[in-house]
């Protein structure tokens, strides 16, 4: 799993990005810096819905959502972010770490598609099934 560390400013402006950006989007983080974070997602309401759970708590832990990369496809992550305050305690930018879930929301997905499929076949038969596992028989 790669993370990328960001900051951007409280429109979204991106000031700082890490260079595993690329890793993830495949964007030089110079590409990146100065953009604003709106460009990356893949659905433009979930940046709206993240905002607003930071407004609540000032943080917000484990957002999943997707970025579209260099190749405009989707990248599933998990974003964690926070405020940034100044001497008030008044926010002043947003800073954020990005995990790359892409590969395991995949893995997750067809898990999810396999025990449907295995569930609809046990469904369908009026047959007992036994599986064995090591010399151990289970029904």
């Amino acid at each position: 799993m790669i993370d990328i560390y960001y900051r951007s400013d409280l429109e979204g402006g991106i000031k700082i990005i890490s260079h595993s950006i690329y890793g993830v989007l495949g964007y030089m983080h110079e590409e990146v810096l100065g953009k604003n974070v709106i460009e990356f997602h893949a659905n433009k309401d979930a940046r709206k819905e993240l905002l607003e759970e930071l407004e609540k708590s000032g943080e917000v832990i484990n957002f999943n959502t997707y970025l579209i990369d260099k190749n405009n496809m989707s990248q599933y992550v998990s974003a964690n972010v926070k405020y940034v305050y100044d001497e008030k305690w008044s926010p002043i930018a947003i800073d954020g770490f990005l995990r790359d879930m892409t590969d395991q929301h995949l893995f997750e997905e067809a898990l999810r598609e396999s025990e449907s499929r295995y569930k609809m076949f046990s469904n369908l038969t009026i047959e007992a099934i036994i599986l064995h596992n090591n010399g151990i028989y289970q029904m």
